[in-house]
């Protein structure tokens, strides 16, 4: 089961145990007024989260743009994460959360998985969520699709 958005959980850490053992996933969009999930009591209780972004310039917000390292970004602005592991643990909810909610395999960059990836320029992670860089590349099935932030034309096929 999973409850999507969930602002009254927001305050509500005596639910996160109970959450857990039932394997009631959670998820977010981190974006508005509205109060966002903690992500470090959540993760600690084992809590699955996952964050999404879930309407790209849709009636409800014109902010969705589907840029998940953007997502991260929100939720950790949202959730006042200041330190790398916190900041990571926004990204981990961004980038994987939304996989393990759908009983997907994690997708890292190891051999054997999916050519799919975002190259940024960044130092670190945690740079990476903090300045949202212009992705250097993207690629989706080992070919690349987008250049400094611009879709490339496709080829017929």
């Amino acid at each position: 089961m999973t409850i999507s958005h969930a602002f009254c959980l927001a305050e509500a850490r005596e639910l996160d145990d109970l959450l857990a053992e039932s394997n009631v996933a959670l998820t977010t969009c981190a974006l508005g007024a509205d109060p966002v999930l903690p992500v470090g009591p959540l993760t600690a209780a084992g809590v699955l989260l996952a964050a999404g972004s879930d309407g790209v310039r849709d009636p409800w917000t014109p902010f969705g743009d589907g840029d998940m390292i953007a997502r991260a970004h929100l939720l950790a602005y949202r959730t006042d994460a200041r330190t790398d592991e916190e900041l990571a643990a926004c990204y981990a909810v961004a980038a994987h959360g939304g996989a393990a909610l759908l009983g997907l395999e994690r997708v890292d960059l190891k051999a054997g998985d999916p050519a799919d990836f975002v190259l940024v320029p960044a130092a670190s992670l945690a740079e990476a969520v903090v300045d949202r860089p212009t992705p250097l590349l993207v690629v989706r099935g080992g070919a690349v699709i987008a250049r400094e932030g611009r879709l490339l034309e496709r080829s017929p096929r």
